[in-house]
């Protein structure tokens, strides 16, 4: 049996009436039921879609700053790589200074235990070869993370021996200084030479002797200065020398002053070269005011005029 379905519809004050059957009815349902699913799908589309968009440009947001990140990494590694070359370049640099001071103080090379040529070049043989830090890293990124590595192992190695040997160069050199300050290099007095160093008539028994020192006459109260610095290990009377003074300058190096008029420094008393230590005279055995003057070293006279430089 057929139903009718009938619809009033008011159209300008008029009533019409639209009559259709069940079947109609039922597809008319029916699509009106596809519409209403189709625009809940292409809404749900519509939301995944934006929902896949957000996630897409967070996505592209992270790996631009992971990009400027691993950018920065990159930047920080040609940044060290640069930097080790320059510590390298000033090691090589500082090794070549340390051998020029050891030629000129005449020191000769720092040698290790077994003999071998502990210098900067001493370690592995040579110098690391330097770092090209103009490459690009996207292919020679874990090369050069690894050169960097093995040059900074290489490179604090050689620091510590360079430390050692510059040490060692300051010993030396401290040690050289303080001979040079401690070896007589001045004139002790200012006057005329009466009588040198060796063999010589005494003018006192007119036979041949030697003379281990070396008089310089002058005025009675000339100044007496220490030709090097040192320590006085005597000062006073000391019989056929009269009033005497014995400097200690140590490295085996000892001065004596003979005939002084006085004394203006007592045992014990460090002097410096240059300082006025006596005064010119004519005490002990002494034909007339001079200063006899002797140096020893290691116990022996020496010739003093090989120690007067002025």
């Amino acid at each position: 049996m057929t139903v009718k379905y009938i619809v009033n519809i008011i159209n300008g004050g008029k009533v019409r009436t639209l009559s259709f059957s069940r079947f109609f009815a039922v597809i008319g349902l029916f699509i009106f039921a596809l519409f209403v699913s189709g625009s809940m799908l292409l809404f749900y589309d519509y939301i995944s879609v934006k929902k896949s968009d957000l996630e897409l440009l967070k996505t592209q947001k992270e790996l631009e700053r992971k990009n400027e990140l691993i950018q920065a990494q990159r930047n920080r590694l040609h940044f060290f790589a640069e930097e080790i070359n320059l510590i390298r370049n000033n090691l090589a640099e500082l090794g070549k200074l340390e051998e020029k001071i050891r030629i000129i103080a005449d020191l000769g090379k720092k040698n290790s235990e077994n003999n071998e040529d502990k210098s900067i070049f001493g370690i592995g043989g040579v110098m690391p070869e330097p770092l090209d830090s103009r490459i690009g890293l996207e292919n020679s990124h874990s090369s050069l993370v690894r050169g960097i590595t093995d040059n900074a192992d290489l490179l604090k190695n050689i620091s510590s021996v360079k430390i050692e040997n510059l040490e060692d160069l300051l010993g030396s050199l401290e040690t050289k200084r303080s001979m040079l300050a401690s070896t007589p290099s001045i004139r002790p007095a200012k006057g005329w030479v009466t009588s040198p160093f060796g063999y010589r008539e005494s003018p006192f028994t007119g036979k041949k002797e030697f003379h281990e020192g070396y008089d310089i006459a002058n005025r009675h109260g000339t100044p007496i200065v220490a030709p090097a610095d040192g320590i006085v290990s005597f000062a006073g009377k000391r019989g056929l020398l009269g009033t005497a003074i014995l400097i200690d300058h140590g490295h085996g190096i000892l001065t004596k002053y003979g005939h002084l008029s006085q004394t203006l420094v007592q045992s014990g008393q460090k002097v410096k070269r240059g300082q006025e230590i006596g005064k010119m005279g004519n005490t002990g055995r002494s034909t007339g005011p001079h200063l006899h003057y002797v140096v020893y070293m290691n116990g022996r006279p020496v010739n003093p005029e090989k120690y007067i430089l002025d």
